[in-house]
C-alpha cells in the first residue's frame, strides 16, 4: 500500500492500493473507500467533459451533497453514478489525491479551496490501471512502497473467482444494455400542470423501470439556444432555489443544437414509476425529497409535457435498470437533473 495525506487544513493520513481492478483505500480512523477502475475512469471523463482542463473543485460539504446543490466538482461527479451514496462521494477527499499522486490530476497547491485539473487523460481503463502498476513498480525501487494487507483476507483462489466473476458480469450487462433503446419506450400520455395533471393515468405506471418526461416547444423561439436561456431563468428562479430539486446540466444542453417539437426534460428509473412520477408532480417545495416538483412551480401552466415509460421486470432490477438508464441518458440527453 502507499501511504499518502489529504489536503487542507486538517490533514488525514490514509492508505491505498490497487486490488483486482479496484482503488481500496483505508483512512486513518479504519474507514475503507473501494472504486472500480471503471468508475474511476468514468469520473475522470465526466470532469474532461465538463471542465476540460479548467480547474474543477473538490466539493465535498456533506449537507449540500445530500440536497443535491453542491457546486459540480468530484463529489458531485462521484455521487452522479452512486446516487444517494454520500459517503462514497465524502471519499473525493482521498480519490483526488490518489488520482494526482498517479500523474492524472494536478492539486492549485491550496489548503482551502482545494481544486484539482486534468493533466492526464488515459485513454481506456487498461491504460489507467496500467499508470497506477507503474506508481508501484517506482515505489518499490524507490523502498517507498508500505507493504501492509488489505482488511479483508480473500484467497488467491478467490480473488481469481471473483475476478472472472467480474468479467463475466460486465459482459452480460453490456448485453443488457444493447437491448434497449428510446424507441422501447411508450408514450403514455399529454399533461399540463392544472386541472389536465389528472389525465396521467397512474393505475397504468405501478411497473418497474424508466420513465421520461418530455415538453412540448411552444414555438415562441426559434432556435434551441433562446428557448432554453427562457426555461432555465424560469426554472431556477430563487424562489426553488435549495428546495431538493434537480436544475438544468449544461452538458446536457451543450448535446442539444436543434430546437425540436419535444425537448427531453427528465429522465429517471424506479421500482415503481407510478410513486416515483406522482411525487414529481405533488410533492411541494418543502418536502426534502429530491423532485421536480411541478405543482409548486407556477411558470409550468403554459408548458405541455408528455410522459412516457419503460417496463423493465427483472430480478436483479438494481444491477441492470442503472447501466441501461445511463445508457439512455446518453442517448437522450434529458436537459434537467445531475447526471
Amino acid at each position: 500500500m502507499f501511504m499518502s495525506v489529504t489536503h487542507g487544513g486538517n490533514f488525514r493520513h490514509f492508505k491505498w492500493q490497487l486490488i483486482n481492478s479496484n482503488i481500496f483505500i483505508k483512512t486513518e480512523k479504519d474507514i475503507e473507500h473501494t472504486y472500480k477502475l471503471t468508475e474511476v475512469y468514468r469520473i475522470i471523463k465526466s470532469l474532461k467533459e465538463e471542465f476540460n482542463t479548467s480547474w474543477f473543485p473538490l466539493a465535498n460539504n456533506v449537507e449540500l451533497l445530500g440536497k443535491g446543490i453542491e457546486k459540480a466538482g468530484l463529489a458531485v461527479a462521484i455521487l452522479n453514478l452512486a446516487p444517494n451514496d454520500i459517503k462514497h462521494a465524502q471519499g473525493s477527499s482521498y480519490l483526488g489525491v490518489v488520482l494526482e499522486e498517479i500523474g492524472v490530476f494536478k492539486w492549485n497547491g491550496a489548503k482551502k479551496g482545494i481544486k484539482w485539473r486534468i493533466v492526464r487523460l488515459p485513454a481506456s481503463i487498461e491504460e489507467l490501471e496500467q499508470t497506477i502498476d507503474q506508481c508501484f513498480i517506482k515505489a518499490t525501487a524507490t523502498d517507498v512502497l508500505i507493504p501492509i494487507q488489505p482488511s479483508f483476507n480473500l484467497s488467491n483462489k478467490k480473488l481469481k473467482q471473483l475476478a472472472s466473476i467480474d468479467k463475466e458480469l460486465t459482459k452480460q450487462l453490456n448485453l443488457a444494455k444493447s437491448l434497449f433503446d428510446e424507441s422501447l419506450f411508450q408514450k403514455i400520455c399529454h399533461f399540463t400542470i392544472n386541472d389536465r395533471v389528472e389525465d396521467i393515468p397512474w393505475d397504468k405506471l405501478s411497473y418497474p423501470g424508466i420513465y421520461l418526461i418530455e415538453v412540448k416547444n411552444d414555438k415562441s423561439f426559434s432556435s434551441f439556444k433562446d428557448w432554453v436561456t427562457k426555461f432555465q431563468m424560469e426554472w431556477e428562479n430563487d424562489l426553488y432555489r435549495e428546495k431538493f430539486t434537480p436544475n438544468l446540466k449544461k452538458k446536457r444542453i451543450d448535446k442539444h443544437n436543434i430546437l425540436k417539437d419535444w425537448i427531453p426534460l427528465y429522465l429517471g428509473k424506479s421500482k415503481n414509476i407510478y410513486k416515483r412520477v406522482h411525487g414529481h408532480i405533488h410533492l411541494n417545495l418543502e418536502n426534502k425529497t429530491y423532485a421536480l416538483k411541478f405543482l409548486s412551480r407556477k411558470h409550468l401552466e403554459n408548458y405541455v409535457f408528455r410522459l412516457s415509460a419503460m417496463e423493465i421486470k427483472v430480478v436483479n432490477y438494481d444491477t441492470i435498470v442503472p447501466e441501461v438508464e445511463r445508457k439512455l441518458r446518453d442517448i437522450i440527453n434529458p436537459i434537467i437533473g445531475k447526471q
